[in-house]
């Protein structure tokens, strides 16, 4: 009985889990300043490179998103390939910034 609740909450741990990075959106940008994984800075922002879409956001090339560094993952192989997720906040295009209410 007990490992059946066990295995439960931990399938819905994972589930939930899984969701929550499937519906992450991939978008062209480039740091505007320096981002270290191995002493990241809780917040990031960042130039984008061509137009896009975030959710119900039209982003052009040049506009600049404000994200929160949500996590980070070590490197795999002589120390390259590390990666970061980030939760976008806000974004500022033509000198307007906009508040980001969504949650990507």
């Amino acid at each position: 009985m007990m490992k059946n609740k066990i295995f439960t909450l931990i399938s819905l741990f994972l589930l939930t889990t899984t969701v929550s990075f499937a519906n992450t959106e991939q978008i062209k940008v480039s740091a505007i300043n320096e981002f270290k994984t191995d002493a990241p800075s809780e917040t990031i922002n960042v130039k984008i490179e061509n137009d896009a879409i975030l959710g119900n956001y039209n982003l052009n090339s040049g506009d600049i998103l404000h994200c929160n560094v949500i996590k980070v993952t070590d490197p795999q192989r002589g120390n390259k390939s590390a990666s970061f997720f980030v939760q976008p906040i806000s974004y500022s295009s033509d000198g307007k910034n906009y508040v980001i209410n969504d949650e990507y």
